[in-house]
This record gives C-alpha cells, structure tokens and sequence, in this order.
C-alpha cells in the first residue's frame, strides 16, 4: 500500500513476484523486479501504508531510440552522454542500452569499443522506440498496457491525495522482467508528460522485454481495528486489498491468553503478536479459512496488538475471541 504527503520527485518500489496479487510497500530509489508468465504477486509478508509523496529525489527521462548489444563499451555519439560498460562477460547474451530522446535530425553512431585484449563479434539491433504505454487509471478499474519495442515503459497515471493509502495488483504479466515504481511527476520530470500532482505506476521492461501488464489500483481504507477483551468475539472485515487488521488486548504476567481465529474468510493472511513495546511475541504465523488458536503467556503487564496481514488480493473476515485465564 502506499500513502500521500509532499515535495518532489521519488520513486516508491513495489515487491512483487510471479505468483499472483497485490503490490506491497517497499520504500527505495532501487526499483523491484517483476516476473511475468503468471499474475504478480507479493513476496513481502507485512503490508503497510506508503507515502504518495511529492517530496521525491528521484527522476526519469522522456528518451525514444534504444539499442540492444553485447558485451564491450557502447557509445552513441553526439548524443551527448558518456560511453559505460554495457555488459559482463557473464551478461552478454542481450543487453538493452536504455531509450533516449536524440536531440535533432542528423547521422547518429553507436560506437563499439572491446576493452583490454578482448576480440569477437556483437550484434547491435536499433529501436525506433513509440510512446510509452498506458494512460490514466481509475481506482478499482484494471487497465491493460501492452509493450510492443524494447526500450518502452507503461506508465499509469492517477491523482492522489494526501494521506491516501493505495494499493496496487499487477495481473496477466507476460513481460520476463520489469521493474515497477511510483512517480509524482513534474513538467521537467515525467514519464509520459504526466501532469503536477499526478502519481504514475511506472513498469520498465528489463533487457529486450516486451509484452503485457494489468494494473489495478485500489483506494485502500483505514486497517481494521478493535479491542479484545475476554468473553464477547469480535468480527474484523478487510474488504480491499491491501487493507490489514490491527486488534488489541491488555495482557498481564501470570495470566495466560487464549486467542481463537474462526469463521475465517480471507483465503490466506499471516497474523502476528506484537509487545506492548511494538517487539514481537508471536513471529508471522499462516492462517486459512480453517481458522488458528493461539496461546501466550504475556511476559510484561502492556497491551498487546494482534496483526492481521491477508496476502496478495485476499479479502473477508474472521472472528476474533480472546480468553483469559
């Protein structure tokens, strides 16, 4: 999930792998891996807010010609920027060298340089690179982007605000490898010429990967919260993907909690038990719709927070009851 407060321009990353779901919160100028083949899905077990933040320092270029090659020194002369290894010995299979816009009309040559002692032969492939790809997005409406020529991004543009908290499915992903992050966009820093005050998911296919991607953005609401006290149960909904579930109890030395999940809804979550000091007393434990108890003996008199976490898209609702004796 993410969440807005405000500047200019960063990039909030999003773990994801090839197993099926939503998007979590990973805060980083390094953007994450996507696999394709099956939806994206989520490696990372805790979902927490994110900031859509416009106070972000990191940026990206409008570039539209790239070039694909192999091992050696690449360099695109009169373009005006340094020539860099393109590829270890190890990586020279495909490497893509990434779009850039050509500053006007004219001859343009890529420079081929081996280093130290090294000899052979490359093939170099030139990309007439279109627009990138995608377009404005609606929450809870998936949007499909396709991507045709190596050296093109999607971009999906939606308006946020602050202290939003949004969460993200990638789905039907058959592009090899991309790397996805959020963008607030200013006039000189875009992808697509996205306008001030407007968010972007951004996916860049790595190397020479093309093909296809469904996001879908959901506004998430607060994360589901009560106390739990012996005797009456309590029934948590997380109805949004992304959205978590945060319960508490006073806990006392000596005396034992008993804690029983049931009439469980959500597919999959992890739940856990958090000290009064935010520490943990019961590390990440999977529960399914076949319900879980729980049994601790509370080390310090506090209250404690029993985190729900449903994994990937997983929605529904659960019966907490507590006992203590």
């Amino acid at each position: 999930m993410w969440t807005s407060s405000a500047g200019w321009p960063r990039s909030v990353g999003l773990e994801v792998d090839p197993g099926g779901g939503l998007a979590r919160r990973h805060v980083a100028h390094a953007l994450d891996l996507v696999g394709g083949g099956q939806d994206a899905g989520v490696e990372e077990a805790a979902s927490r807010p994110v900031a859509l933040d416009p106070q972000a320092d990191h940026g990206r270029g409008g570039d539209r010609v790239a070039a694909r090659s192999a091992e050696s020194r690449v360099e695109d002369r009169d373009v005006g920027r340094e020539a860099v290894p393109v590829a270890s010995a190890a990586d020279r299979d495909v490497v893509l060298r990434d779009t850039r816009t050509l500053p006007g009309a004219g001859t343009y040559t890529i420079l081929v340089d081996p280093q130290a002692a090294s000899t052979g032969s490359m093939t170099v492939t030139l990309y007439d690179v279109p627009p990138d790809a995608g377009g404005p997005i609606g929450f809870g409406s998936p949007a499909t982007a396709n991507v045709s020529t190596p050296g093109q991004n999607v971009a999906f543009s939606f308006a946020g605000q602050a202290n939003q908290r949004v969460s993200v499915k990638l789905s039907g992903v058959t592009i090899s490898t991309s790397q996805v992050s959020t963008y607030i966009a200013l006039p000189s820093v875009v992808p697509s010429g996205l306008r001030i005050g407007t968010y972007a998911v951004v996916v860049d296919p790595q190397a020479a990967a093309t093909g296809s991607i469904t996001v879908t953005l959901y506004d998430v609401p607060p994360d589901a919260t009560g106390n739990l006290v012996g005797g009456p149960s309590l029934i948590a909904t997380m109805s949004v993907p992304g959205q978590n579930g945060r319960f508490t109890f006073d806990g006392h030395v000596g005396q034992r909690v008993s804690l029983a999940l049931s009439a469980v809804t959500v597919s999959t979550s992890y739940v856990s038990i958090l000290r009064p000091d935010g520490t943990t007393l019961v590390g990440l434990t999977l529960v399914t719709t076949t319900g879980r108890t729980f049994t601790v003996d509370p080390p310090v008199d506090g209250t404690y927070a029993v985190v729900v976490d449903p994994l990937s898209t997983a929605t529904g609702s659960m019966t907490l009851a507590l006992a203590a004796g």
